[in-house]
């Protein structure tokens, strides 16, 4: 009887050590702090990290949401150091009650450990920066250098866009299949969409012209 019992009374022991020493090993693991940057024009109710390794992707739920913008928040979640070392990249998903889920910006797992948000630069002696006059009138002096240049070159753009290359433009994008704008130089005023609507005859080239080599 004695032995009986002591028999149950060592098993029970070893158990208690067992689940003891898995409990420690388990709360000593290295834990490493995930953050992917999601947009969504509704506020997100829920949210889930995305671990993408080369042969599975892997859920994280309990993430948390913290707005640090407009229609902008970031998403983060926990991983061990090992899953860190044998992923790939990293994502988030963001829910809200419409059903419609917005994805983050996927991140590599050396970008995913910062959370992206500069530190306020701490205030200065207002007399150091009176001692930097002299270098600030330089700085000012080459940033309009600078603009000076580019609105230069800008122009020496614009002033090659004759009506004839206008038109060869036009007739070459129609020839393409490009919906464009009609005048290209109503566009002058607004040069970021026009270097975007040359962009997309120069791209639609170069397929043709690689589409006609390979025949």
């Amino acid at each position: 009887m004695i032995k009986k019992f002591l028999s149950r009374t060592i098993l029970l022991l070893s158990l208690c050590l067992t689940s003891t020493s898995l409990s420690f090993a388990a709360s000593t693991e290295e834990m490493i702090t995930i953050y992917i940057i999601a947009e969504s024009n509704q506020v997100p109710t829920d949210s889930a990290g995305l671990i993408f390794f080369s042969d599975h992707v892997e859920e994280v739920n309990n993430c948390n949401i913290q707005e640090i913008g407009t229609n902008k928040y970031l998403v983060s979640f926990q991983i061990s150091k090992e899953q860190l070392n044998s992923s790939e990249t990293f994502n988030a998903i963001l829910f809200n009650d419409s059903g419609t889920p917005s994805f983050g910006v996927m991140r590599s797992p050396e970008a995913a450990t910062y959370d992206g948000i500069l530190e306020q630069c701490p205030m200065k002696d207002p007399s150091q920066a009176l001692k930097a006059n002299q270098d600030f009138a330089v700085y000012r002096r080459i940033i309009k250098l600078k603009s000076d240049r580019v609105e230069s070159e800008k122009q020496i753009f614009l002033n090659a866009l004759d009506p004839k290359t206008e038109k060869n433009l036009r007739i070459l994008g129609e020839k393409l299949g490009i919906l464009q704008n009609a005048d290209f130089s109503t566009l002058k005023e607004n040069p970021l969409e026009l270097v975007y609507e040359l962009s997309k005859i120069e791209e639609a080239l170069k397929i043709y012209l690689t589409n006609s080599y390979n025949k």
